[in-house]
C-alpha cells in the first residue's frame, strides 16, 4: 500500500509570547492557519525504516535524527512494532523560516503511518505523543489541509479549531535562516503589545533583509496586512484578490531573484 500525505506551510496570523514556564518552555497564544502549498510525503509499506529526500530544499533535512524519523520511531515504540515504512519526502519549504516545515513533515508522517498501519489513533492521541518532539507538532497534526484555522495556547499543546474563510496570501523567504532557539533567547518580556507577532521587532532590527521583505510586501497593490511569520525569517502578506497576490509575488521576485516565494491562500477569521 502506498499513501501520499500533504504537509502544508504554517502561517502564524498572530503570535504572542506570554512568559517563560518553570519547565523552560514559553506560554504562548497564537492564531495559526495553513497554506495551500508545502512539502509532500509518499509512504509505502516496506521492511525496516527508510527516508529518501528530494526537492529544492532537500539539503536542509538532517541525514540522521530528522523530526519525521523521530516521530515514526516514537509511534512504532508506542504501539510495540517495528518502524516498517519507506518515506519519500519532497522538500519544498526552506528551513529556519518560521513555516514549521520540520514539524509539518513529522505530523504528516504520523498521520500517514497511522493510516498505513491501521492504528486508529485520534489526532489528540498523536498530538499528545508528539509534543515532546516540538511545540508546533500538535498544531501541525490538526492542520492537515490548507485553510484550517487554529487557536493555540499553552506551549502549543492546547489546540482549538476555529471557523474562517479563504484569503489570498503571499509568503516570502528572504534567503536568511533564523533558529527558533535564538529568537526565543533574544526575546525581552513583556513584549510590545502593538505587534501581532512578538518576534517581529527583534527580527527586523537584527536581520535588515526581513525588514526589506516586509517593506516590499507592503508596497504592493492589494496588500492589506504584512507581518513576520512564526519566529522568522519568512514574512507573509494578505491580499484582496488572488490576481493581486500573484502579481505582487512576480514583481518582488523579479527584484529579488535569490528570495523564495509562493502565492496561494490560507484561512482567516
Amino acid at each position: 500500500m502506498t499513501l501520499t500525505v500533504f504537509a502544508p506551510a504554517k502561517i502564524n496570523l498572530s503570535l504572542k509570547i506570554l512568559g517563560k514556564r518553570p519547565d523552560g518552555y514559553h506560554d504562548l497564544e497564537s492564531l495559526i492557519t495553513f497554506a495551500d502549498f508545502g512539502d509532500q510525503l509518499t509512504l509505502e509499506e516496506g521492511k525496516g525504516f527508510a527516508l529518501n529526500v528530494e526537492g529544492p530544499f532537500a539539503a536542509v533535512v538532517p541525514k540522521q535524527n530528522d523530526l519525521a524519523s523521530k516521530a515514526i520511531h516514537l509511534l512504532a515504540n508506542e504501539v510495540g512494532r517495528q518502524p516498517d515504512v519507506h518515506i519519500h519526502l519532497t522538500k519544498n519549504m526552506p528551513a529556519g523560516a518560521g513555516m514549521g516545515g520540520g514539524s509539518a513533515d513529522a505530523a504528516a508522517a504520523l498521520r500517514g503511518v497511522n493510516t498505513l498501519w491501521n492504528l486508529g489513533k485520534s489526532t489528540e492521541e498523536l498530538a499528545r505523543l508528539a509534543l515532546p518532539l516540538g511545540s508546533d507538532l500538535p498544531a501541525c497534526l490538526y492542520g492537515e489541509e490548507a485553510g484550517v484555522l487554529l487557536k493555540v495556547t499553552g506551549r502549543g499543546e492546547h489546540v482549538e479549531k476555529k471557523t474562517g474563510h479563504k484569503t489570498p496570501l503571499v509568503l516570502l523567504w528572504p534567503d536568511v535562516h533564523i533558529a527558533t532557539q535564538k529568537a526565543f533567547g533574544a526575546l525581552t518580556l513583556p513584549t510590545d503589545a502593538q505587534h501581532k507577532n512578538d518576534f517581529e521587532p527583534w527580527a527586523v532590527e537584527t536581520y535588515p533583509v526581513v525588514k526589506e521583505a516586509l517593506t516590499a510586501l507592503k508596497a504592493q497593490r492589494g496588500c492589506r496586512q504584512a507581518q513576520l511569520n512564526g519566529s522568522g525569517s519568512s514574512v507573509f502578506g494578505l491580499f484582496n484578490t488572488q490576481e493581486e497576490a500573484k502579481l505582487a509575488l512576480k514583481v518582488i521576485l523579479r527584484s529579488h531573484p535569490n528570495w523564495w516565494g509562493r502565492a496561494g491562500w490560507c484561512g482567516l477569521v
